[in-house]
């Protein structure tokens, strides 16, 4: 096998002006067209923001009826104030009952500006779940509570449940009353 023999010591050649001055030229180069494209990036925003503006104009005035009232039944949706009914469900609490679905039915629009809510959960009892749905009933602001099913899961040894109510909600600027905590029941230990 032959032997390698790597030299690590510098050359001496080439002028260091001129390597300074060729680097320097390059980062120029660089510069340069990195300006140009961004230049060009601008330009072309531009442009797409004055067509969608224009053919914004041209539609306004012109739309589709049923879409303009999906619109303002998905803005009226999100104008609701859903945060001031999961305060009132989280101080409608009962010991054994937790509550794991809150599914607001927006497309069950009443008549009088209510919407359906269905709420799913689990019960360690069934006087726990009933329990619930009283206070449901009474305290959280919510109208027509109705258990829509329970069952017995024999895994986990809970009752899982859904109830489905309606819900106005308050008017802007006004808050749902806030229910006082109430004590619980005591577990009978019956089971379905």
């Amino acid at each position: 096998m032959r032997k390698v023999e790597l030299d690590f010591i510098r050359q001496p050649g080439g002028h260091p002006l001129v390597s300074g001055l060729v680097a320097a030229l390059g980062l120029a180069a660089v510069l340069a067209a990195s300006w140009h494209l961004a230049d060009l990036d601008a330009q072309l925003a531009r442009a797409d923001g004055q067509r969608w503006r224009q053919d914004a104009g041209q539609t306004t005035g012109k739309g589709d009826p049923q879409a303009e009232q999906r619109a303002r039944e998905l803005a009226g949706q999100f104008g609701r104030p859903w945060e001031a009914l999961f305060l009132q469900l989280e101080k409608t609490d009962v010991t054994g009952v937790q509550l794991s679905q809150v599914l607001p039915q927006a497309s069950e629009s009443l008549d009088d500006g209510q919407r359906r809510v269905l709420l799913g959960g689990e019960a360690e009892e069934t006087s726990q779940l009933y329990d619930y749905l009283r206070r449901l009933r009474d305290q959280s602001g919510l109208q027509q509570v109705h258990l829509l099913q329970q069952r017995w899961d024999e895994d986990a040894e809970l009752i899982r449940f859904q109830v489905a109510a309606q819900w106005a909600g308050p008017q802007p600027g006004q808050a749902l009353p806030v229910a006082p905590a109430a004590a619980t029941a005591a577990p009978s230990g019956a089971r379905p």
